[in-house]
């Protein structure tokens, strides 16, 4: 079995994948791509105060509660977006598992054609997220990853990664105008609020949500036109995407498990036969 770790700044996902089980190998990814789903997925909180040994714990008692002994897993690979964790995430998988963890970052084969200015720049699960819809669509194409930070990345009709956009996530927005302002509160976020807000909450949600939207349409229609193309696939996925994608004007493709998903394909681009230490 194959253990799968997205470490991001609000939460770390985790999917255990038995490929064997499913026959899932790199020459036939393709096939399985879209509708490739975990057999266990569970979540847990980032905290930079939890040590490695902690975190075994936690990771540890998931897989008991999924009925999942770590001697089952045979392979492991991160992403991170949070330096400091890293390490600390690798030591306490190496502790339950004592396997190799992939770490993706430079030197990994991606078989993306990068076209930044520094690619060592390039965030693990971009990197992930765009090896993973490549195994889905036909360029060009768009993700959008309504993460802590919302990112949109674009590919072109040359299968070229040719730049992202970042900009604050929806909760890092709220949490902005509730902690800097003096009469606005926190607000949960919610679906299609009116443009329009006639109370506070609806305001606060209108701005924040709709100007959300209101952009992810504005950045497609401009890259669609730099990229002279039209009706290009526009996938989203991150915990926030569906509070947004009903805002849309432009149609996304919604993938929950998008992140996940590229972090296989590389695993198997990389290394299939990966053995216990």
């Amino acid at each position: 079995m194959l253990i799968a770790l997205d470490v991001g700044n609000s939460s770390i996902n985790i999917g255990i994948y038995d490929l064997d089980k499913l026959g899932v190998s790199v020459d036939n990814f393709q096939s399985y791509a879209k509708s490739l789903a975990p057999c266990v997925k569970f979540k847990l909180s980032t905290s930079d105060t939890r040590c490695a040994d902690e975190y075994a714990v936690l990771i540890h008692g998931m897989l008991s509660m999924n009925n999942i002994s770590p001697l089952c897993i045979d392979g492991a690979i991160i992403c991170s977006v949070v330096p400091q964790l890293t390490a600390v995430i690798i030591d306490a998988v190496k502790k339950i598992t004592d396997i190799f963890i992939m770490s993706v970052g430079p030197g990994t084969k991606t078989g993306l054609d990068i076209k930044i200015d520094d690619p060592s720049q390039l965030g693990a699960d971009i990197v992930a997220n765009t090896v993973a819809v490549q195994s889905m669509f036909e360029p060009p194409f768009i993700i959008v990853d309504f993460g802590t930070a919302t990112t949109i990345t674009a590919v072109d009709k040359n299968n070229s990664l040719r730049g992202i956009i970042i900009m604050p996530g929806i909760r890092l927005s709220l949490n902005a105008l509730a902690e800097k302002t003096a009469l606005l509160t926190y607000v949960p976020i919610g679906k299609n609020p009116p443009i329009l807000g006639k109370n506070s909450q609806d305001s606060i949600k209108s701005g924040i949500i709709n100007s959300t939207s209101i952009a992810i349409d504005g950045f497609i229609d401009i890259i669609e036109k730099d990229f002279d193309c039209e009706n290009i696939n526009s996938v989203a996925t991150g915990g926030l995407a569906e509070c947004i994608m009903n805002s849309c004007r432009r149609k996304l493709i919604y993938m929950q498990n998008l992140t996940l998903t590229g972090l296989v394909r590389l695993y198997l681009m990389n290394n299939k036969h990966r053995k216990k230490h």
